[in-house]
């Protein structure tokens, strides 16, 4: 490429190509284990808040299928801070929660939230997960041929 072109401008085909693969791969999640999409990004929401710490630091830290934190390295999330998060009004999100408390997606630790590490073993939520990496790796390939420089 000579110094006067230019890459091709692919930011708005990156996001409506991310777009349209995340909400297939919760939909897809959701669908699996049994869960409509919001009860799906509310669980998401607070697995990811009780996981997030566990990004930094050593990078294969399970990270394999069965390899999962124990609870006692959850940190819970406070209903505040996640409907901040997710930005739900308190009257959508309230039920929501106390669905997914009674049907075992997430406990009540202290005065936060908590997707215990038995939930992930379940048959459903393995296959949720396949599903979900298999969209990842679509999505990757997708934003690769489309040409997305990161770095721009």
């Amino acid at each position: 490429m000579s110094t006067l072109e230019t890459p091709a401008d692919t930011r708005r085909l990156a996001v409506r190509v991310a777009s349209h693969q995340i909400l297939a791969i919760i939909s897809e999640v959701a669908g699996e284990v049994g869960l409509d999409m919001i009860e799906a990004l509310i669980h998401t929401g607070v697995w990811t808040a009780n996981t997030e710490h566990l990004l930094e630091g050593k990078g294969g830290r399970y990270a394999k299928l069965r390899d999962l934190p124990p609870d006692s390295l959850r940190r819970p999330i406070s209903d505040a801070e996640l409907m901040a998060r997710l930005r739900l009004p308190p009257d959508i999100f309230a039920p929501y929660v106390e669905r997914l408390i009674e049907r075992g997606y997430l406990e009540r630790v202290g005065a936060g939230l908590v997707a215990p590490s038995a939930v992930f073993t379940r048959a459903e939520m393995v296959r949720a997960l396949e599903a979900c990496h298999v969209g990842v790796l679509e999505l990757t390939r997708t934003l690769e041929r489309i040409g997305l420089d990161a770095a721009a």
